[in-house]
């Protein structure tokens, strides 16, 4: 039986294994001070240069994935709004990856500050603009994260305004963009000046191998205290030997997809969503949204049926070589049900049955249309069981 992936969010299937290898030909070590080394550093900081530049970053500190990213970030944050006077809040959006939102909590319990979770009528709904201007100002918020895709439903932020209401009134905005195929860009000019942002990228999802990530930042926003300490490496934010390989690694996954974009080599993404939304919608599915969002991610649906029970769902397709999500890949064992689906305003039973699927830009458009005939096949069976 032929395997279809359809769970794209939670891993993408790693295509730069060949690349990888032949990486890791380059031997030494970037700190050391033999010619083999200096070559090595030389190579690394021009790779540091060639992904700021695609990245449109100020700076960048590679980690090892989305969740230490995250977690910097908000240590960041928390000491930017200490060595800021009259700032004593720190905020994050409700439906927030819990690698943000439990960091935050953690981060910050000890320093006094107050921590504040947004409901989403902040950033959706007429007049979300001033609802967040004013709450940033009225609490004295100096840190707000928000993400820029949301992982379980596909809903889109929009980061870039966001972001603009941060920066006028000083508050350092970040953003967990790894549900985002790098489509967001908080700093089109690539303005020195312009760095009150973080933007935190994941290399397992956009091809490369896990256990690779990367935390856009801006230069000397404060002093924090490194997470890894006595190597001095990556601006003292993350000592450690220099890992030119995984660095290597990431800037080729995200120049193939910016050579993808720039020649415009779509697969038809967005038409198959809508039929493959159509589809469930016909044997008695609901799709997951929110009311006042109107932006969603192409590759990203979210949706439950009402004659059957998630999981079992689940396990139907994947005995018959169909791959989908029982919601975050990150929530697996909670049996509460997903808090995001209940801040859209979904009961606990549609928390609890709520399935994705989600596609890639590297998918053939022969691949969608494959999948598309799969699962519409496997869906009659499991309409007939009930």
């Amino acid at each position: 039986m032929e395997q279809i992936y359809l769970d794209y969010a939670a891993t993408h299937p790693c295509f730069t294994g060949k690349f990888l290898k032949m990486c890791y030909k380059d031997i030494g070590n970037p700190s050391s001070t033999h010619e083999s080394g200096l070559i090595l550093k030389r190579n690394y900081d021009q790779t540091i240069e060639y992904l700021k530049k695609n990245l449109f970053a100020n700076d960048i500190t590679i980690t090892s994935g989305a969740t230490e990213s995250n977690n910097l970030a908000a240590r960041i944050g928390i000491e930017y709004c200490l060595e800021k006077p009259y700032t004593n809040g720190i905020a994050y959006s409700s439906i927030e990856h819990p690698s943000v939102s439990k960091a935050i909590e953690g981060h910050s319990k000890d320093v006094f500050l107050w921590t504040y979770e947004l409901g989403l009528r902040y950033f959706f709904g007429k007049g979300w603009e001033e609802r967040l201007k004013n709450k940033l100002k009225d609490c004295n918020i100096g840190f707000l994260s928000v993400m820029t895709v949301n992982n379980e439903t596909g809903i889109r932020f929009p980061v870039e305004k966001i972001y603009k209401i941060c920066r006028e009134l000083g508050v350092l905005f970040h953003t967990d963009a790894s549900q985002s195929w790098l489509q967001v860009n908080l700093n089109p000019n690539y303005d020195r000046e312009n760095n009150l942002y973080m933007i935190t990228y994941s290399g397992h999802k956009i091809g490369a191998s896990i256990g690779s990530g990367i935390l856009v930042n801006g230069q000397n926003l404060c002093r924090v205290v490194p997470c890894l300490l006595y190597g001095g490496e990556q601006q003292d934010l993350r000592s450690g030997t220099l890992n030119y390989p995984t660095l290597r690694e990431l800037d080729y996954a995200i120049l193939n997809y910016k050579l993808k974009k720039h020649y415009d080599v779509s697969n038809g993404v967005r038409g198959y969503k809508k039929a493959f939304a159509d589809l469930i919608k016909q044997y008695s599915g609901e799709i997951i949204t929110y009311k006042d969002c109107y932006n969603y991610s192409p590759y990203i649906l979210s949706f439950y049926f009402k004659n059957f029970d998630g999981e079992f769902v689940q396990k139907f397709m994947s005995k018959n070589g169909i791959y989908l999500s029982a919601g975050s890949a990150c929530s697996r064992g909670n049996r509460q049900g997903s808090k995001t689906i209940k801040e859209l305003g979904y009961n606990e039973q549609i928390a609890k049955n709520a399935l994705r699927i989600s596609f890639s830009p590297h998918m053939l458009e022969e691949e969608l249309a494959y999948a598309y005939k799969r699962f519409k096949e496997v869906l009659i069976e499991l309409n007939e069981l009930s």
